[in-house]
């Protein structure tokens, strides 16, 4: 059976790795990268023998980004060995690109650090993406893999509350999704709850300025799955604000469509090809977030699909069985 190693192979608090390690783990071997120690005590087995039939890197970018979003030289050089060292290690090395560039960079850095992602990504066998708008920059795209949800629901936040028609913002609470510009606007009956942990307290604060006197609720802290699940699940919808140039594709939205949760959303390149190219009901788009806000007021809830003709789109484009197949083509039959 053929070995492949997946980097990186635990993350807190991060699903994704582990979705795809046990998906892959069904068709490989799957196993971590072999330690300094392990590779220096034998380099034999793991460069002349080719210990791996592929090693897969995910986020290798996020290393270009030092203190405080300066650029760091010694972070990509350390990209650039590693990189060139799997490539000696395994029959084949794959970039799983995330990002165009690493988050909080901005300026001349952020465009460095874009140009050396692009070439960090060429120099690996092949490189992989979310995102079909990047197919004509050489990228193969392989889904996003959904997220597991549980059966049961728990007495979460919405037991206590007793909310009933709701829209949500969820996850971390950064300036970065343009979640003030959401209340600035927002002047629906309807109730807008935001939730998720924030750690600039500066900006919880302008955000509670911002919702007095309207209907949003702000919950500052970490929900646990089955709170989260509640939450996301119960809602009229989840609302992407965030134009995130260096982010790909968004991790709320493969959330939502888990969940069968229409989601409105500001328009990006990933949202755009996935409306117009490929087809998915439970995504609507607009340019302004003065457009998204006047939809919601305008009861876009009766318009959006049904929840079973949204988890079944998804299933059918993001499911497990969608991931494996590209997987299994990337990576080629279990046999060496």
């Amino acid at each position: 059976m053929k070995k492949i190693a997946y980097i990186p192979y635990k993350l807190n608090n991060n699903e994704y790795c582990e979705l795809n390690i046990n998906m892959l783990s069904e068709i490989y071997d799957v196993v971590p990268i072999c330690k300094k120690c392990e590779f220096l005590e034998n380099p034999f087995r793991y460069v002349f023998r080719k210990e791996y039939d592929s090693i897969i890197i995910n986020w290798h970018e996020n290393a270009l980004r030092g203190n405080n979003g300066e650029f760091s030289l010694t972070g990509f050089a350390k990209c650039f060995l590693y990189v060139l060292l799997y490539r000696i290690m395994a029959r084949r090395v794959v970039y799983v690109r995330h990002n165009i560039y690493p988050h909080h960079m901005y300026g001349w850095r952020a465009k460095l650090a874009t140009r050396l992602t692009s070439f960090l990504a060429d120099l690996a066998s092949l490189k992989v993406t979310h995102s079909g708008h990047l197919l004509r920059q050489g990228y193969k795209y392989i889904p996003h893999p959904l997220y597991e949800i549980s059966v049961t629901s728990g007495d979460g936040i919405l037991s206590s509350k007793g909310m009933a028609d709701y829209f949500v913002m969820f996850g971390s609470i950064a300036r970065y999704k343009n979640i003030s510009d959401v209340i600035r606007n927002w002047n629906s009956c309807k109730k807008l709850v935001i939730a998720g942990r924030c750690d600039e307290i500066g900006y919880l604060n302008e955000l509670q300025d911002l919702a007095k006197g309207k209907n949003v609720e702000i919950v500052n802290r970490f929900l646990d799955k089955i709170e989260a699940q509640e939450l996301v699940s119960k809602s009229s919808g989840l609302i992407l604000a965030q134009v995130d140039k260096e982010m790909i594709v968004s991790g709320s939205f493969f959330y939502a469509a888990s969940l069968g949760v229409p989601v409105i959303a500001i328009e990006t390149p990933f949202l755009l090809w996935l409306s117009t190219e490929i087809g998915f009901d439970g995504l609507t788009t607009y340019k302004t977030i003065g457009e998204l806000v006047e939809s919601v007021s305008k009861n876009i809830s009766s318009q959006l699909a049904s929840r079973e003709a949204i988890r079944n789109r998804a299933n059918e484009l993001f499911g497990d069985s969608a991931v494996k197949n590209v997987w299994q083509t990337i990576l080629g039959n279990v046999e060496k």
